[in-house]
């Protein structure tokens, strides 16, 4: 698994820690915890987007493991609404995507200019 060689390789470069974290995320068999910790290392990370990135994290964790889209969705608009990062859009609307809600997309996409 790459994303776990590049993380344990590099464990503080941001993007091997939201790759890794996107790896596990879906995986029901990866802990909570593991989940919560590579939020938290991000967070504490050099990377100037780290708190977007860190928010986009918990939104997908809200969606993935909480099942709860409205919420993910309320977490990823205040993280847009910060820093209007398109990786951020980007992971709003795949779960958009995944869960039908593609009347979101649109809107998320007017309301931050990634028309």
């Amino acid at each position: 698994q790459w994303a776990k060689k590049a993380y344990e390789t590099y464990p503080t470069n941001p993007f091997y820690i939201v790759t890794y974290f996107k790896s596990l995320v879906r995986d029901k068999t990866t802990s909570d915890e593991q989940l919560i910790f590579l939020i938290d290392q991000l967070k504490s990370a050099w990377d100037v987007n780290r708190a977007t990135l860190s928010q986009m994290l918990e939104a997908e964790y809200e969606y993935f493991r909480n099942m709860n889209f409205h919420e993910a969705l309320i977490m990823y608009r205040n993280a847009l609404k910060k820093n209007p990062y398109y990786p951020i859009f980007i992971s709003a609307s795949e779960i958009c995507e995944i869960s039908g809600h593609h009347d979101e997309i649109a809107k998320l996409a007017k309301e931050f200019g990634f028309n």
